[in-house]
């Protein structure tokens, strides 16, 4: 009678105990990653709706006139020797060189 029972306990528990399949094991890891990252989005939206009511400035800006754009300017360069010495000046700082190890091949306003 004890052995009947035995082996009756051993069937039973070895019945329940049944490993899950790969395939729900997988489901259930791809659902609670997906489940987290759904998560984060809406954290992250919320604390941004939350920075961007706490950071609104509490009174309005004055809206200023707008100056009209100038108009370019085409005049000759007038101490261009100047210009190009001052140019040359802060390229060779710049490098860590000598101006006298510098040569500037061409100068032309741009813009």
């Amino acid at each position: 009678m004890t052995l009947s029972l035995l082996t009756e306990v051993a069937q039973t528990t070895s019945e329940a105990a049944v490993p899950p399949s790969n395939l729900s094991v997988m489901l259930l890891g791809f659902g609670t990653v997906f489940v987290g990252l759904i998560m984060l989005i809406f954290i992250v939206k919320i604390y941004s709706l939350l920075v961007r009511n706490l950071s609104k400035p509490k009174t309005e800006a004055v809206p200023q006139a707008v100056a009209a754009p100038a108009a370019p300017v085409t005049a000759p360069i007038e101490n261009r020797q100047e210009i190009i010495a001052g140019i040359a000046a802060a390229i060779a700082t710049v490098m860590g060189k000598d101006v006298e190890a510098i040569r500037i091949t061409s100068f032309k306003r741009v813009g």
